[in-house]
């Protein structure tokens, strides 16, 4: 299979699977990747449903944005789900672990 992973921009892409695939392809041929493993990469994008797209998608290009959406889960408490400013607990819920200990 292909060796390189080219650069692939879905956000803003319109979400139909010739669109996705579309958007594949050119950043396949802007990264000059063999034809052959372009065609190999087109059927396998159409070898399954959308979901299979998608994932195929994800396995032979670096999509923007992977990484960022990662970091991103860091950022949100580990019990209620806020938003704060580093990984672990919100003070809410840290107050009230607290509070379960000394009482």
């Amino acid at each position: 299979m292909p060796t390189i992973r080219p650069a692939l921009k879905l956000v803003g892409t319109d979400g139909n699977a010739f669109a996705v695939i579309a958007a594949c392809m050119r950043a396949a041929r802007k990264a000059k990747m063999p034809q052959e493993d372009m065609d190999k990469i087109r059927d396998e994008m159409m070898a399954g449903d959308y979901n299979h797209l998608l994932a195929t998608a994800l396995k032979h290009f670096a999509v923007e944005g992977e990484e960022e959406e990662e970091e991103e889960d860091e950022n949100y408490c580990e019990d209620c789900g806020s938003e704060i400013d580093s990984p672990g607990q919100c003070e809410d819920c840290e107050n009230d672990e607290n509070e379960e200990d000394e009482g």
